[in-house]
């Protein structure tokens, strides 16, 4: 479980960077601002009205990889979902598959944000097929509402240029899927 912060404002995502920011070299910034000015502009205003629009898993799923990989010029972006990966570059599925099984072994039993300046050395994938290939950065967040965890979304490219921003589009990824998946769950019990 993460820990609880005293103000109900931060969002989520904020939440989880600032719970491990001694780990995260970019998080010492003023996240909770951050985030609010990355909320008010009209590109993220588009993609939170788009995400919301629908209560499609995959929908919505499809908009996240797609928006976060052209808006924030990612090498790719992949959303993992138990057994269903999306993902924005879909000739990667391949190269990807063995990093993507250790990220989501990883995140899932940590359930905290997963840094990686370089994943052709990191002790972590270094070894996966394909690694060496890729000397990319990579930051993958838990997919978590409610403490309940349902996914990992990685971003391939993910820079702390770009890091305070990238919380919002997150946060709002969380909010959707998690209604999404709400919705699916309560269709299969009628």
């Amino acid at each position: 479980d993460l820990p609880r912060l005293p103000d109900s404002s931060i969002t989520p995502a904020a939440a989880m960077i600032h719970a491990t920011a001694k780990l995260l070299p970019f998080a010492a910034t003023l996240v909770h601002a951050a985030t609010l000015h990355a909320a008010t502009s009209d590109a993220f205003t588009a993609f939170s009205h788009n995400i919301h629009a629908t209560l499609d898993i995959q929908h919505v799923a499809s908009i996240a990889v797609d928006t976060l990989a052209q808006e924030f010029k990612l090498h790719d972006c992949t959303l993992m979902l138990d057994t269903k990966t999306y993902r924005h570059k879909r000739e990667h599925a391949e190269r990807f598959v063995s990093i993507e099984r250790a990220i989501w072994a990883h995140v899932s039993s940590n359930r905290s944000i997963l840094t990686i300046r370089d994943l052709s050395t990191d002790f972590l994938t270094n070894t996966a097929e394909g690694a060496k290939n890729l000397p990319i950065s990579l930051v993958a967040f838990p997919l978590i509402k409610d403490h309940h965890y349902f996914g990992v979304l990685s971003c391939y490219g993910a820079t702390a240029d770009n890091a305070d921003a990238l919380i919002a589009y997150v946060d709002a990824t969380i909010n959707a899927l998690a209604n999404a998946l709400h919705l699916h769950a309560l269709h299969e019990t009628d």
